[in-house]
């Protein structure tokens, strides 16, 4: 008995809600306010912001006889400054791995260091021109190696065929 009730008062409250949202003011003032909200967004996107991207880092050309022996970082956090809309091309879906080729850079020496300056300048080209990098955190790679030795050994068999 008392659950006919309790469906007969929310039956009753949502035709009422109905017909006040279908009112021909109530409409039309839904319809302006999206409509300037929508203004408002694309106004907003408009203007110079600030944002923090983080970007895989992938290592290619490493020879054979070559060992890593530190773990380089494998993602690089990028303050950058554009409008906002160019920014949504930043977004992670959209983000490419920045790609450096350590293939002509292994001597003697046994470590590896990307410079600011380099560094900089590979995710340089990897922005759009109109946005500014204003951090990159860590500002400089250091690579540790250690070249493999290879040694050529007879091999005898040690039983009857």
């Amino acid at each position: 008995m008392a659950d006919k009730k309790g469906i007969n008062f929310l039956g009753f409250n949502t035709q009422k809600l109905k017909s006040v949202f279908l009112l021909k003011d109530i409409l039309s003032f839904l319809l302006f306010l999206a409509l300037s909200s929508a203004f408002w967004f694309v106004h907003a996107l408009g203007k110079e912001r600030e944002t923090n991207i983080v970007v895989p880092v992938r290592y290619v050309g490493i020879p054979i006889n070559v060992a890593i022996t530190n773990n380089p970082p494998s993602k690089i956090s990028i303050n950058i400054k554009d409008q906002g809309l160019r920014l949504f091309d930043y977004s992670n879906n959209r983000i490419i791995p920045l790609t450096i080729d350590l293939s002509r850079v292994f001597y003697q020496k046994g470590e590896i260091l990307i410079t600011p300056d380099l560094l900089s300048g590979r995710i340089g080209r990897y922005m759009k021109p109109t946005t500014t990098v204003l951090d990159i955190h860590p500002d400089s790679i250091l690579i540790q190696y250690e070249k493999l030795s290879v040694k050529t050994l007879p091999i005898k068999l040690n039983s009857k065929i």
